[in-house]
């Protein structure tokens, strides 16, 4: 999400979700459980396959977000909320029933909020094996240094 310009500056490019170009590593996020707010109960993202809910996410690119959860099955009703927003209770009252879902990020801006119904996605990064040989030279090289 830098500069372009910043990555000359960088020990490491990492893209997420595209296509890496020469020098550059490879990510994607790999979806996992829903966890509720709170209580911390686990659910699949299967259990909300075929059904609407409402999708929050004020992260920087919230259409990964919303796409991830199409891509299980899910309908969700985007709320999309600029990067680093600032959340309260009234923030994930929609006025029915439907479940809430979002982002990790999000989620740990709602600690005391009602959790009825509220989940955020647990996410994994699957990164190319190359970059912890990688990050391993860089650290060896930086501590030589020292």
């Amino acid at each position: 999400r830098e500069r372009p310009a910043r990555a000359a500056e960088a020990d490491f490019v990492i893209v997420n979700g595209g296509t890496a170009g020469a020098g550059e590593i490879a990510m994607s996020l790999r979806p996992g459980d829903l966890v509720a707010l709170g209580t911390g109960a686990r659910r699949t993202v299967a259990d909300f396959a075929g059904r609407q809910v409402h999708a929050l996410a004020g992260i920087g690119h919230p259409a990964r977000f919303f796409a991830t959860l199409r891509a299980a099955g899910v309908n969700p009703i985007e709320h999309a909320l600029a990067d680093h927003a600032r959340l309260v209770p009234a923030d994930l009252e929609f006025g029915d029933a439907l479940p809430v879902l979002m982002t990790e990020k999000d989620a740990v801006k709602c600690t005391g909020f009602p959790d009825r119904g509220r989940y955020w996605l647990e996410v994994s990064a699957d990164i190319e094996p190359i970059f912890g040989e990688r990050l391993l030279a860089r650290l060896v090289a930086l501590a030589k240094r020292s």
